[in-house]
């Protein structure tokens, strides 16, 4: 290339490349830490400062020890869940910082009680601020933004008073 000792691909340096490839891995666990109901999966994503902000999906706003028994008891309605990361951009401020927008679509199968199946389609984006600690990318600050539901919103989810 230019003769440099950190060559560039479309852009970015081979480290940024391969940082990319790790923020992606990062946004795919949180989908199966999500739906596999892991916990413990879910926290190890985050910055033990982090915050995550769900109030547009008529949740919470706070740090992990708040928001892990919301998210769990808002998914306890769910017989099965399947979120899918599609679209993701990311803009690196530094070797340790970042910022990305990860599209979503997520499939909440719930039961009636009666052995029917309702099936709600969500779909929206993250904005993450990310941070570098040691060799691994994680969550430092995340804000869920919805752009549509398509299926019954259960009355079984905890719901933000403050939601408009």
């Amino acid at each position: 290339m230019n003769g440099s000792t950190e060559e560039e691909t479309m852009g970015y340096t081979a480290q940024q490349v391969i940082d990319r490839a790790d923020i992606t891995e990062l946004t795919s666990r949180y989908a199966v830490a999500v739906d596999a109901k892991d916990w413990d999966l879910y926290q190890s994503l985050f910055t033990a400062d982090a915050v995550v902000d769900y109030t547009d999906a008529l949740g919470i706003v706070g740090p992990m020890s708040e928001i892990l028994p919301w998210l769990s008891a808002a998914l306890g309605f769910c017989a099965a869940t399947q979120s899918n990361m599609t679209s993701q951009t990311v803009t690196f401020r530094d070797a340790a910082n970042a910022q990305a927008c990860t599209y979503y679509i997520a499939q909440h199968v719930s039961l009636d009680g009666e052995g029917d199946e309702a099936l709600m389609l969500f779909a929206g984006f993250y904005q993450d601020v990310l941070r570098r600690e040691g060799d691994e990318w994680r969550i430092a600050h995340r804000v869920e933004k919805g752009t549509w539901l398509d299926g019954a919103y259960p009355g079984l989810i905890p719901k933000n008073a403050k939601h408009p």
